[in-house]
């Protein structure tokens, strides 16, 4: 049996809480428990996928870039494009 002002387990015998003096109900059951987040299985947050997001920004950022690049130097060898 619990108390339900201090949430201590008492004994079945008790009329009052031992730790807050509260009278007890003869028929309590334990207390309501609810679901922490990691009882409910959700994933932690450990920054991870930032990293790999930046990352792939980075990388495809480069990408692009060296692509334009050589795409304009083409465009110069073959006359279609002047730099003066």
């Amino acid at each position: 049996m619990y108390c339900s002002g201090c949430r201590t387990e008492q004994t079945e015998l008790a009329k009052f809480c031992s730790s807050c003096g509260k009278e007890l109900a003869q028929q309590q059951s334990e207390p309501e428990r609810l679901e922490t987040d990691s009882e409910l299985g959700e994933p932690k947050f450990d920054g991870s996928s930032v990293v790999v997001l930046v990352l792939g920004v980075l990388i495809a950022g480069v990408v692009l870039y060296v692509a334009w690049w050589l795409g304009a130097i083409m465009l110069v060898m073959l006359g279609f494009w002047s730099l003066t």
